[in-house]
């Protein structure tokens, strides 16, 4: 069974995110977004991702908070750099997992690794929330589009739902509509 052989490919996490990972593209252009990162938030918590994404987890023994490192390998000229320096290959640069092991980030002081990690995982939270909302939205108007198509709504209809500043008044308007 394929299920049973999963574990040999050495992810005990079986392909599946946790939040608080950080996940580097490892695979594409250099000057793509190969080499990139993101934090894991609980949007991402238990979906399948790519082997094409590396996933960096704090270690318990580790003190370096995992948002200073997202930072730290972003930064335009102290880490990104040095990130966009592993690549090798040439059709589809690849930057190999044990590559990120030997990595060295700028160490500050730990309050001030521990302020700005505090900072990232803010900004992580906020755009998993953007995420959902972007993707509530999208739902809306193709909602919106198949109604248009198929009648049962008119152009008037549409015109008041976009002239709302907040997607709360737009459902709300939008069943109005309806």
């Amino acid at each position: 069974m394929i299920a049973k052989e999963l574990p040999m490919f050495g992810d005990p996490a079986a392909g599946r995110v946790k939040e608080g990972w950080l996940l580097l593209a490892r695979s594409g252009q250099i000057y793509g977004l190969n080499g990139s990162s993101v934090i894991a938030t609980k949007a991402l918590e238990g979906r399948v991702i790519s082997d094409h994404v590396i996933r960096i987890a704090r270690r318990e023994q580790s003190r370096v908070p995992i948002g200073y490192i997202h930072v730290a390998l972003s930064h335009p000229r102290l880490g990104r750099p040095l990130v966009k320096s592993l690549p090798y290959g040439s059709s589809v640069p690849e930057i190999e997992p044990a590559d990120c092991q030997n990595l060295e980030i700028v160490r500050l002081a730990p309050r001030t690794e521990e302020a700005i990690a505090d900072l990232s995982k803010e900004s992580a939270a906020l755009r998993a929330s953007a995420d959902i909302l972007e993707l509530l939205l999208g739902d809306e108007a193709d909602l919106l589009l198949q109604q248009f198509v198929t009648g049962e709504i008119g152009t008037k209809s549409m015109e008041v739902n976009s002239q709302s500043a907040k997607p709360s008044e737009r459902k709300q308007q939008g069943k109005r509509a309806l």
